[in-house]
């Protein structure tokens, strides 16, 4: 294999690049400077050593301290309410929209009812709910699409024992989402709506 083929390769593993726009990202990097492709090649390598995940939301956060937690964890006003989202996207979607301003969890993916696969930070979210003492409700806010709507129904089933034993109330966005919408690609607007009118 040489050095396009595996280039083309790794773009193939993003979210949602096929095999053409993998190429096309390969050709376009061909086409730049050398100081370009060492300035890319550094940002990649600073990732994995300036970015980590918050041990309490799992989103990933500039590691700038020895804290475990981000500031964002560290400074959430309404410890009452808690959202679980997909993916960090999604998180930064809604901290966007400047309505919400209890705590996070990222999950890092769904379940689907045709596989079956886990959700990996289950057991970190059974212990994060455990350990927020004045938690009252908890939004589910997955995509309007079967693998969210089943990743709900399924994380409403884990959550059962925590609602009866910390009189918790699980709530899913309403459907200003419509169905097949990714929470990534809403307008601030839309999710403030679908939070509003949560059930």
């Amino acid at each position: 294999m040489n050095s396009i083929e595996k280039l083309t390769e790794l773009f193939l593993k993003f979210p949602g690049v096929g095999m053409r726009q993998a190429r096309r990202f390969v050709y376009f990097l061909l086409s730049m400077p050398s100081s370009f492709l060492k300035e890319l090649a550094s940002s990649l390598l600073n990732l994995s050593q300036t970015v980590k995940q918050c041990q309490s939301c799992w989103r990933f956060f500039e590691e700038n301290t020895e804290e475990k937690v981000c500031a964002l964890c560290a400074n959430t006003e309404d410890k009452s309410l808690l959202v679980i989202v997909e993916k960090d996207v999604d998180l930064e979607n809604i901290r966007a929209g400047g309505v919400f301003k209890g705590g996070y969890f990222v999950l890092g993916g769904l379940l689907s009812p045709l596989s079956q696969n886990s959700l990996a930070r289950m057991r970190e979210l059974s212990i994060r709910i455990q350990n927020e003492k004045i938690l009252q409700e908890i939004i589910i806010a997955l995509g309007a699409h079967p693998n969210g709507d089943y990743t709900a129904q399924q994380l409403k089933k884990i959550l059962v024992p925590h609602i009866k034993e910390q009189d918790i109330t699980i709530t899913t966005l309403g459907r200003g989402l419509s169905t097949g919408t990714e929470i990534e690609y809403s307008d601030s607007e839309t999710i403030k709506n679908a939070l509003e009118s949560r059930k």
